[in-house]
């Protein structure tokens, strides 16, 4: 004898197949574990930086184009191959409206060599070879510059327009920082120019004198991470700082993502944006949306949050139901309904009357499963 079915409305029976869906499928997924940011069966480590996110990455066949390879020397110091710059840090754009970001290690500037112990004076990093890939942030970093007297100018060779200086004057300070330098007395600081991929160092006097032959006063300047700037009390000068560069893909490497067997652009779990600027190559931010993580450039693109797993705060009321991208809160009054009708459906076949029409449902105990006719 087929048990009596009550009678439920239209939007309750779409309910429940969508959360008998949902469970069967969450039954049946295995929970994958946080995928690599590599590509797939490339290393993804060199001495301390860890997780290297593709496009970047080491040794052949592991990278997307030369100006992301990572030369991972013997020394164990991860070199960005194309700039030969020490890279500290890699990390993807956090959204489609700002780029992936780069931090390096960069030499300090000084007005002659007896300021320091270095044979040379090394010139900042020259960004031109990377063909607009990468540039120095302005968001990211300071100017700092200090000594007696001293008058310290950046100016870029592709930005004769935009220069940028600051001046310190002598003063009594010990170490060196933030709180230190924004008086400008002893040093100085201040923020710099956008699309800045080449810059020299010049130094002056406060009245902007050339620098007499002999003068000893040593005058030094140098871009820094504002991050780290603000935490740093130094009492001398390290040989080298942390700069951070910013990094996006032109036209040509999203050409060669394209090529690539992908999900890129089967759903919605990422977003792209292109900006241009006169004189530069378009450049192109990708990142995942809000409710994914994974690295989009990767062939798996990004992959779904179960928040109602991951986010025990929630403070969701009722049962948590995963959904692509976010979750739904289901009532407790409603799964008990729920429950209570899908116990009379098992092992019948019955037809209810609903107000917009039939719905018919089917279980079949053999596969677990559920046929449905919507009304036509």
């Amino acid at each position: 004898m087929i048990p009596a079915i009550p009678k439920l409305t239209f939007e309750m029976a779409f309910i429940i197949l969508v959360l008998l869906f949902t469970a069967n499928w969450l039954t049946s997924a295995e929970e994958s574990p946080l995928q690599s940011l590599a590509w797939p069966g490339c290393p993804d480590t060199c001495g301390n930086l860890t997780n290297i996110p593709y496009p970047f990455g080491i040794g052949r066949g592991c990278f997307l184009d030369p100006r992301y390879e990572i030369d991972c020397q013997q020394t164990r110091s991860p070199v960005l191959k194309n700039l030969s710059v020490v890279v500290l840090d890699i990390s993807l754009p956090s959204s489609s409206e700002s780029p992936g970001l780069i931090k390096v290690r960069q030499p300090i500037s000084y007005s002659h060599l007896n300021c320091t112990t270095k044979l040379q004076n090394d010139a900042p990093v020259d960004l031109r070879a990377s063909n607009s890939v990468f540039k120095y942030s302005q968001s990211q970093n300071y100017l700092v510059a200090g000594g007696c007297d001293s008058l310290a100018l950046m100016a870029g060779a592709n930005t004769p327009w935009a220069v940028v200086g600051c001046k310190s004057s002598c003063g009594r300070n010990k170490s060196l920082g933030f709180d230190q330098c924004s008086s400008g007395i002893g040093c100085c600081m201040t923020s710099i120019p956008d699309e800045i991929r080449e810059y020299k160092m010049e130094f002056k006097t406060l009245d902007g004198q050339a620098i007499r032959p002999g003068d000893a006063e040593c005058r030094y300047a140098f871009l820094v991470e504002r991050t780290w700037w603000h935490k740093a009390n130094l009492n001398n000068l390290p040989l080298d700082v942390p700069v951070v560069l910013e990094w996006a893909i032109t036209n040509y490497e999203d050409e060669l993502l394209s090529n690539q067997k992908n999900m890129r652009s089967n759903d919605n779990s990422a977003s792209c944006r292109t900006y241009s600027t006169p004189g530069v190559p378009n450049l192109t931010y990708c990142s995942c949306n809000q409710g994914y993580r994974g690295n989009y450039f990767l062939p798996q693109g990004c992959q779904d949050i179960d928040e109602c797993k991951e986010k025990p705060d929630l403070n969701c009321r009722g049962k948590c139901v995963n959904r692509p991208g976010s979750y739904n809160c289901v009532d407790n009054k409603i799964m008990a309904m729920i429950e209570m009708d899908l116990s009379v459906l098992r092992g019948a076949v019955s037809t209810l009357m609903l107000p917009k029409g039939d719905v018919e449902l089917t279980w079949w105990e053999e596969d677990q499963s559920l046929l449905y006719d919507l009304p036509r």
